[in-house]
């Protein structure tokens, strides 16, 4: 669904020209170092060992372009199909809770990171409908280094009317490194835990 996509190629399914144009450019690069076929699609899993392994951290510059194209593609594809799956508030509702993990049984986070620490109970979707109402969601395309969902929740305090901001991204990646594994989605969030409507902080 929204949050990951498995059993399928997502790049191939969204973003089919960008993702065979950036796959010929990266063929190119490797100057015959081995024998690939003419389109991603028909890549075996010795041939998708053999570029993962092809170029250190960074594209090369004859890369980067064809690599940002493919990525905004993807990231725009991506948004499109997050608003079509998102027509109504239930269902805008159930991906806000799965964004922040948010199930049938309270649970606790404990812990520290180096912006804050972490003392806090994470409330069921029944708890948060009590105390807050979900009075929008939107998600914006953003290509950075990996194809981007950005999201952006407004929440409203029932008891003071008040409107909170909650906002993350989600990257479309592959699974385990380039044109590895089915591609998966890694779901960050931005604003501060202490700060999330549901979140509730533990004295």
């Amino acid at each position: 669904g929204l949050i990951e996509r498995r059993g399928t190629d997502w790049f191939a399914e969204v973003a089919p020209l960008e993702y065979q144009g950036f796959y010929e450019a990266v063929k190119a690069e490797m100057r015959g170092e081995c024998v690939l076929p003419s389109t991603v699609g028909a890549l075996t899993a010795d041939d998708r060992r053999a570029l993962k392994g092809a170029f250190r951290r960074e594209w090369p510059p004859a890369l980067r372009r064809p690599y940002e194209e493919f990525a905004s593609a993807v990231s725009v594809a991506s948004a499109a199909r997050w608003k079509q799956a998102l027509s109504t508030k239930p269902r805008k509702e159930l991906a806000f809770w799965r964004l922040l993990r948010m199930g049938a049984a309270p649970y606790f986070l404990l812990g520290a990171s180096d912006r804050e620490r972490l003392r806090i109970r994470v409330a069921t979707p029944w708890d948060w409908r009590q105390e807050f109402e979900l009075v929008g969601f939107s998600v914006t395309p953003r290509a950075a280094g990996q194809p981007t969902v950005e999201w952006e929740a407004r929440i409203r305090e029932r008891a003071s009317g008040q409107d909170r901001s909650v906002n993350g991204f989600v990257e479309v990646r592959w699974s385990h490194g380039r044109f590895m594994g089915a591609p998966e989605a890694k779901v960050q969030l931005v604003t501060a835990h202490s700060a999330v409507p549901g979140y509730f902080p533990l004295e």
